[in-house]
Order: C-alpha cells, then structure tokens, then sequence
C-alpha cells in the first residue's frame, strides 16, 4: 500500500509518494520508465502505453462492464453516481 510516507527511489533519488497525488498508473509508468530492465525486454514502445477504453473496460453484451484496470482511470456514470450516494450518505451520518 502507497501512503504519503512511502519512499521511492525514482531516477537514483529518493521522492515521498503522496498517496492523493499520484495513481497506480502514474506509479507503473515512473517504474517502467527506468532503464534497469533490459531495452529487449521493456522498449519505449510498451514504457509509454497508455490503456485504451477496451483495455480498460470488459464489456458485456448486455453494457454491464467490469473494471479491468483498477487505478488511474476516470469514473463513468454508474461508479460516480454509487460514489455520489455515499458521499451523501457519509454527510448524513
């Protein structure tokens, strides 16, 4: 688990990870784009992939979807409007 007191050591020095600034996605793109895998194994081409929608998302014939990248990806409806709803029901409580 990344927490704001995690330590990094990101192009040979140490940075603090705050957990609310920086996402999964950020975190597998800043390790992939060091240089201590070998280029044959991990070239500029697989360190700078950015997912798609497709490879994000699994949908099913019916529209339901599932989630197959779990961070940095944007909320659609249905999450946002749960999220909504607990947000206000945390403010209720």
């Amino acid at each position: 688990m990344h927490t704001a007191k995690n330590v990094a050591n990101i192009g040979n020095k140490a940075e603090l990870i705050n957990e609310a600034e920086i996402s999964a996605f950020e975190l597998r793109r800043q390790a992939a784009s060091q240089k201590f895998v070998p280029e044959y194994v991990l070239d500029d081409k697989v360190r700078n992939y950015v997912p798609s929608e497709k490879d994000i998302f699994m949908t099913l014939e019916d529209g339901r979807y599932e989630n197959l990248i779990f961070g940095g990806n944007k909320l659609r409806g249905p999450e946002q409007k749960i999220l909504d709803g607990f947000r206000a029901w945390v403010e209720a409580n």
